[in-house]
């Protein structure tokens, strides 16, 4: 696939050379989850945010597609190999006991069919995201979702 970025062009590969769709044999696809968790994410939009992360790199064209393969140069995007699917910040007020001031909680939500699974750089950052008191989830369904904005909102 090229994306033309100005007059750029962006060649990119599909992922274990899988195209786009809304059902596996095995049940929805991550996209069809993925759309399903930002709607029931971004409902709350008073007091949360969520952004779409894409992790990737491509081969940036100087000219047209076959110069690229001399001329081109490689960009990379997103936070980091294994950083969430999808990244976002919810207000939270603290409590009396801690001065009563109001601070963003950052979280990050990565999208898995019913029978995907974590690499081990998505676990790596899922840990990060705990261990600096944010909140990392893994999502299959809306539901899960509705259960995130739930342990978001004490």
């Amino acid at each position: 696939m090229c994306l033309h970025i100005r007059d750029k062009i962006l060649h990119t590969e599909p992922r274990n050379g899988r195209r786009g769709g809304s059902m596996t044999p095995k049940g929805p696809t991550e996209s069809r989850i993925q759309a399903q968790v930002r709607a029931v994410l971004s409902h709350r939009e008073a007091d949360t945010r969520v952004w779409r992360n894409n992790v990737g790199k491509g081969h940036l064209a100087a000219r047209e597609c076959g110069y690229c393969k001399i001329h081109g140069s490689w960009v990379q995007w997103g936070l980091q190999v294994g950083s969430s699917d999808l990244i976002g910040i919810h207000r939270c007020l603290i409590t009396e006991d801690m001065v009563g001031s109001v601070i963003g909680k950052f979280f990050g939500v990565e999208i898995k069919t019913p029978v995907g699974r974590l690499q081990k750089e998505q676990k790596i950052w899922i840990q990060t995201i705990e261990n600096f008191g944010g909140i990392a989830e893994v999502c299959r369904s809306d539901d899960e979702a509705r259960a995130l904005l739930a342990r978001l909102s004490p």
